[in-house]
């Protein structure tokens, strides 16, 4: 009968139970446009009705059809819709407009949890104070996506309250909703699944009280049977639980009893338990991670040729945009959304693009399908060699004196200055002077440039730490060497010339850490003919009467020289250092752990990445990674020694979420033992001295079954495990797919299986994402503590593995007490809150006494402890204590007079 009580943790049941967050109530304001008088138009329009898709196209149109202006933060717009389980979200606005002024930045927005028809959630979308007025008969445009904020997950749209396909363009629709201060003046909100409207969420909700629950006995000796077990009536969940300043939690504990109980039976209460936790902020854990990486040598092979962005003439990661009127791109693109404004736009060649948003007279040759997105390498360093290697490296602090101009070094004619209050060098030649390039440069700072001509006789980049401007009147760089190659690491690329030929490449892959400001080339002059190819983030073209064309003789030999073939441990490598660009500064600790016949040649440190400084070691590190050509892969030594890390208690802290990431493209061949006879299996701490099995094909199983015995011992530590496979070999992931099991690894759902397996290495970067997600944002909770004591008249038998019993001696009777420790139970977060779904455990008690038996709810609990990190990254531990439900049953006597 025993049960053991983690088997029941990871029972999935919906979860029924909404928490309502605390709102302050804002001061009534009367509507000075009249409550009831409609004042603004509203209008509305779906782009994209798939009745699958990844993102939500969500466009109004507000006209003022009053005489007076109105202030548009005054006006809020909502669109109800079902999230379909797609979180965390986020609202991007690809054009807002008022009276020809583009307010973009001025839009804010919200995203808020109801419970109605066909819609859970809103978008609720408005204008920030600064804003302005809309004048009478003027309108104001928003045109927006709604999506995962990872581009993760698939809506189902044919369930949204707002949904439309009957609009083709803005026309009115009254399922999405517009407010004049806070009042109803277009459209109908939703109703609740009760049928009346929707509420709004006040400042104080609050749940109508229900009855004491109690069991009424019959003047019958036995009851009538039900059908069906009875369940105890549980108290309504109180609509909101308020701790502390930001603490918010919603806890629903229940029992479930058999309906028919006789004295002297043995009989099982079930105890349920389910719970949602909330704070201001992101409730913040400290992260441990081992990140394990195979070096045997089947990582090394290479990958197929890379596509690169120079594939394109123009490659935007993200955003194509132009708004300047005769564009002509003679050549093929590629973009996340390709937005038009334009009022004539032509692409000769394919145009590769996820979404679009067209207005105006627009000719596209050929659309094809959005795919994976072709990875922007930082090349970088490889230009920075070649200008330290010519002394073409402009460091203001030691080559020159702030505001000085200085002639460049070896060239007549070609002046150069630094201004320090705007952290640039400015480029400037005397008339017709050519401007000569024989190596790449590096500037540390901002570059303007503006040259008559420009002679590049190397293939050479100039190179900035920050923004590069292209200014300049009637430029003429039309010959093959007049080439001029810009490389942004960190900032943007602008071309600010006119009536101009420039031929050439910019590349601007933006900084990681400063995404918004950083990785997009802006076109703003007219009457240009650009040649060459051109990544970034994000493209602009402001400029009016622009030919860009795909033609540049050398690209070839640029790809060849800086996109070369990687590996498959070059491209793990990237992605490895990328998952640790984006956990810098967090409160997370990282060991790097290689392995190929051992595990041994590692520090087995954890770095903690909020120590500035800590990012570089281990990304120097996982650099200095050099695959092995053996083939010799001992798994089971790297997860022993990453296991033994993670449980140190002289690095690591007990309250902190542990995580071990292995990158394997092998199967095991070789293990470690504890003796030279190879009879016991090593699985203390300390290197490996005796490394036993054959190298090849792992004849007799050994080493496969010393990595899955260690996977026991990394499951049994409650450290989450995560796999990703590059082999591709079915033998490999079948084995690989046994360790993971061991190890307690959970079903990845685009594999059905426990491993991430990449199709091709371009996935790479999103599995990372999804890693990091992952990471970043779980929760575990320990230390969930139970303890009740029982009424007179009922006798504990059995209870969960890890519980105890006592006996109490209370008012001259005895009764027991039970009490129990749960750790390890994680919580999901879904982007407003941390969910624990509902388990359950059972206490198996004997009746000794007939008659009515009263549970006291405040006779047993359950404890909640919360260990997170305050804004100051102090650690705080957090207690919840709550009571069960009160429960009377009325235990039946047979008597047998026979």
């Amino acid at each position: 009968m025993c049960k053991n009580i983690y088997n029941l943790f990871f029972s999935k049941v919906v979860l029924a139970v909404l928490i309502i967050a605390v709102l302050t109530s804002p001061p009534v304001i009367k509507n000075a446009y009249g409550a009831t008088e409609s004042n603004i138009e509203v209008t509305f329009l779906n782009n994209n009705t798939d009745s699958f898709t990844q993102t939500i196209s969500i466009n109004f149109k507000v006209t003022n059809v009053s005489s007076e202006s109105l202030n548009l933060s005054d006006v809020k717009l909502r669109y109800y819709f079902t999230d379909d389980g797609v979180s965390p979200l986020t609202l991007s606005i690809d054009h807002a407009g008022n009276e020809g002024v583009e307010i973009n930045s001025n839009i804010i927005y919200s995203i808020n949890s109801i419970s109605a028809t066909d819609a859970d959630k809103y978008v609720e979308i408005g204008f920030d104070d600064t804003t302005g007025m809309l004048l009478p008969g003027n309108s104001t445009v928003i045109q927006s996506r709604l999506h995962h904020s990872y581009y993760s997950g698939t809506f189902d749209q044919t369930n949204d309250y707002s949904f439309s396909t009957t609009n083709t363009e803005y026309a009115p629709w009254n399922k999405v909703t517009g407010y004049l201060n806070d009042n109803l003046v277009s459209g109908i909100e939703p109703h609740s699944e009760s049928g009346s409207k929707t509420p709004e969420p006040t400042a104080e909700p609050t749940a109508e009280p229900t009855p004491e629950p109690t069991a009424q006995p019959t003047s019958e000796a036995t009851p009538e049977p039900t059908s069906e077990p009875e369940t105890s009536p549980t108290p309504d969940v109180e609509a909101l639980n308020y701790e502390g300043e930001d603490m918010y939690y919603d806890i629903n504990l229940s029992r479930i009893v058999e309906s028919e109980v006789e004295f002297g039976d043995y009989s099982d209460i079930q105890i349920s338990q389910e719970a949602e936790f909330s704070k201001t902020n992101v409730i913040e854990q400290q992260k441990e991670i081992a990140l394990v990486m195979d070096n045997s040598g089947s990582l090394s092979s290479y990958t197929e040729d890379i596509v690169t962005p120079f594939d394109y003439g123009i490659y935007a990661l993200d955003t194509l945009h132009f708004t300047g009127n005769d564009v002509y791109i003679n050549g093929s693109t590629y973009s996340r959304n390709l937005i038009s404004l334009a009022g004539n736009f032509t692409i000769t060649d394919a145009a590769t693009f996820k979404e679009k948003t067209i207005s105006g007279n627009a000719h596209i040759e050929n659309e094809l399908p959005y795919s994976d997105h072709v990875d922007m390498p930082y090349f970088h360093s490889e230009l920075m060699v070649e200008a330290y290697g010519a002394d073409y490296y402009f460091d203001p602090d030691v080559f020159f004196p702030h505001d000085e101009v200085k002639d460049m070094p070896g060239q007549e004619g070609i002046h150069i200055r630094y201004e320090s209050d705007i952290d640039t060098f400015i480029i400037t030649s005397d008339y017709e002077q050519t401007f000569n390039i024989d190596s790449s440069m590096y500037f540390k700072g901002n570059i303007q440039i503006t040259l008559d001509e420009v002679v590049n006789t190397s293939q050479g980049f100039l190179v900035a730490d920050g923004d590069i401007d292209v200014e300049g009147h009637q430029l003429s760089y039309t010959e093959d060497n007049n080439r001029l190659n810009l490389y942004s690491i960190n900032g943007n690329i602008s071309f600010y010339s006119s009536d101009s030929e420039i031929k050439g490449i910019a590349y601007a892959p933006g900084n990681p850490s400063e995404p918004e400001t950083s990785g997009e080339i802006v076109f703003k002059g007219n009457g240009n003919i650009i040649s060459g190819s051109m990544a970034a983030q994000n493209f602009t073209f402001q400029a009016g009467d622009v030919v860009f064309n795909h033609d540049i003789n050398d690209l070839e030999e640029i790809k060849t020289k800086y996109f070369q073939k990687s590996t498959y441990l070059d491209s793990i490598k990237q992605s490895a250092k990328e998952l640790i660009n984006s956990l810098s500064g967090t409160q997370t600790k990282m060991a790097v752990i290689q392995y190929s016949d051992s595990a041994n040649a590692n520090d087995f440190n954890l770095y903690d990445l909020s120590v500035e400084g800590n990012d570089e070691l281990l990304k120097n590190k996982i650099d200095n990674i050099t695959s092995t050509t053996e083939g010799f892969s001992n798994m089971g030594d790297a997860l022993r020694r990453a296991n033994h890390i993670l449980t140190n208690s002289s690095q690591t802290s007990e309250h902190s979420m542990k995580h071990m990431i292995v990158l394997s493209g092998s199967a095991p061949n070789k293990w470690t033992s504890n003796n030279p006879l190879g009879t016991e299996a090593k699985t203390t701490i300390g290197d490996a001295i005796h490394i036993m099995g054959d190298g090849t094909s792992d004849s007799d199983g050994s080493s496969l079954e010393y990595a899955k015995t260690i996977g026991n011992n990394i499951e049994s530590d409650n450290i989450e495990t995560i796999y990703i496979d590059f082999s591709s070999d079915e033998d490999v992931q079948n084995k690989l797919e046994e360790i993971a099991n061991a190890s307690g690894s959970k079903t990845v759902t685009d594999t059905g299986r426990k491993f991430y397996s990449p199709d091709s290495i371009l996935e790479l970067p999103d599995i990372f994402d999804s890693i990091e997600l992952e990471i970043m944002y779980s929760l575990m909770l320990d230390k969930i503590k139970y303890q009740e004591i029982f009424p007179e008249g009922v006798r504990v038998i059995e209870v969960p593995e890890g519980m105890e019993v006592e006996s109490l001696e209370l008012n001259g009777g005895f009764r027991d007490k039970v009490t129990g420790v749960f750790n390890d139970v994680s919580l999901n977060f879904d982007g407003d809150r941390y969910i624990m779904d509902k388990f359950s455990f059972d206490v198996q008690v004997r009746y000794v006494t007939a008659g009515e038996v009263n549970y006291k709810g405040t006779d047993g609990s359950i404890s909640y402890t919360i260990n997170y990190l305050d804004e100051n990254g102090e650690e705080v531990n957090y207690m919840i204590t709550k009571n069960l439900d009160d429960l009377t049953l009325y235990i039946t006597m047979s008597v047998d007079i026979g």
